[in-house]
């Protein structure tokens, strides 16, 4: 591994070709969250949200009409991020359309911010705070996002690219935390069905995941908390192929 790679990047380093898996699985989401919750707001049958009860999701509280609007918010944003985000990827937009990447970057930027934001209210103030640090995680992930999010900026401004690219790719992949969770967990629980397994979220699988989480999360933060002259060593693009 080149010395100025970072382990966090290295490991995101895959060919070329599967960027087109991750832009169709990103239009996926989109399109799962659009399908989910826009067809209750149209009929007004906003109890339909609670759908994933079983699973401890209760989106929609009656007469809570500012916290049902800003989960409603949060949701529909996470399409926007998941879809924008993958397109600020395509090499070849980056290099023929820059107008647009610059501005679809301002959205993608504009977007993570308040959906962090709606997040934390959504977890601290309308709901019980976290007890546990399960529930901590999502706020952690808040913070990586808000982080980030300057960085990716500030390095824009400076006109340092090849460091932008770096923490726009951290940036995207704390922000889609939510996208990775429901590919692992849906995942799971669809592969034990067609095995005749009942799944249970006390299984190893999401015990070894938690931890998994928790280790890329300090791994993101030991990166950013890093001193400047580790953490950027040269200006040379370390990154896939065409990025």
């Amino acid at each position: 591994m080149p010395p100025e790679c970072s382990p966090l990047i290295a490991c995101c380093a895959v060919p070329r070709r599967c960027g087109c898996v991750r832009r169709c699985s990103a239009s996926f989401f989109f399109y799962y969250i659009a399908s989910f919750y826009l067809p209750s707001t149209w009929s007004g049958s906003f109890e339909n949200r609670n759908r994933l009860k079983a699973l401890g999701a209760t989106p929609y509280i009656a007469g809570d009409v500012a916290g049902n609007m800003v989960f409603l918010g949060h949701a529909l944003g996470a399409g926007i991020v998941a879809l924008g985000g993958a397109l600020q990827l395509i090499p070849w937009l980056r290099t023929h359309a820059p107008t647009f990447h610059r501005w679809n970057g301002r959205v993608f930027l504009a977007t993570v911010v308040i959906l962090s934001l709606s997040g934390f209210y959504l977890a601290w103030i309308r709901l019980e705070p976290p007890q546990t640090l399960t529930e901590l995680s999502p706020s952690i992930n808040g913070v990586l996002i808000l982080l980030f999010a300057t960085l990716t900026l500030r390095t824009a401004l400076a006109r340092r690219f090849a460091t932008h690219r770096r923490w726009a790719l951290r940036l995207y992949l704390v922000s889609n935390a939510q996208w990775f969770l429901r590919i692992g967990v849906f995942g799971y629980f669809v592969v034990n069905q067609l095995l005749g397994r009942e799944a249970s979220f006390s299984d190893p699988f999401f015990i070894s995941g938690h931890s998994a989480v928790t280790w890329c999360r300090s791994r993101c933060w030991k990166s950013t908390c890093a001193p400047k002259k580790a953490r950027v060593r040269s200006q040379k693009p370390c990154s896939p192929e065409g990025w």
